[in-house]
């Protein structure tokens, strides 16, 4: 099942996770080849959902790479950068999709600032009932755990964009630095453009826009 799908993975180590990443990237470039076909099956699991057990795993340690304090080499996190960005231009695949847009989210608005939500949700009402509903469902489940609960802000599902949007404007600082190291520059360089095309991504399509609008403009990524 799903448990024992994440138990295995999480003894995988991280290069094998670069590399099936790397592998589903040069399969897109492939014309006519189904870069996530190795991954998924046709059709919906037993309970009806969309989601791929194989494909979840993945996608729940690209995800997860480079957190806890983790620095990825420039080389991984271009991989990584690259493979995500991939994923949010493959939406029209059911079982991307399912596990690419619970990235972004209403959650993710627990990384933003309280003062930027409460204004989005001045702005947009509608959304305030189901804000309300993730505050109490946190607290029961904060209730229930006790010391062993992990707040939104701090799960690697909720913090990804927030996370993204901070590496892009370390790469941005360290590309435009005139001291830097040239290859530590370069790589940068390279990083931002991949994450420029990723923003470019989840701003471009409206599943992706609706909520990380608003984290990029409280990190001040956008206007």
């Amino acid at each position: 099942d799903g448990a024992q799908g994440e138990q295995q993975g999480e003894g995988v180590s991280d290069k094998h996770v670069l590399s099936v990443m790397a592998c589903v990237c040069a399969r897109a470039a492939e014309e006519g080849v189904d870069a996530w076909a190795p991954l998924t099956q046709s059709g919906a699991n037993e309970r009806g959902e969309a989601r791929q057990p194989k494909l979840s795993l993945l996608f729940t340690r690209a995800v997860r790479l480079g957190g806890a304090g983790e620095v990825l080499q420039p080389a991984e996190e271009l991989c990584r950068v690259a493979f995500l960005g991939l994923a949010f231009n493959s939406l029209g695949d059911a079982g991307v999709r399912a596990e690419a847009l619970r990235l972004v989210s209403l959650p993710l608005w627990h990384t933003v600032s309280a003062q930027r939500v409460d204004a989005a949700l001045v702005a947009s009402p509608q959304l305030a009932r189901p804000w309300r509903y993730l505050q109490k469902k946190e607290a029961k489940v904060r209730d229930r755990q006790g010391s062993a609960y992990v707040p939104p802000a701090e799960r690697p599902e909720v913090c990804f964009v927030a996370d993204f949007a901070r590496r892009f404007l370390v790469a941005l600082t360290l590309a435009s630095d005139a001291a830097a190291e040239p290859g530590a520059a370069r790589a940068a360089a390279a990083l931002c453009e991949r994450s420029c095309e990723l923003a470019i991504d989840l701003l471009g399509q409206l599943p992706t826009r609706r909520f990380t609008r608003l984290l990029f403009e409280d990190v001040a990524l956008v206007a």
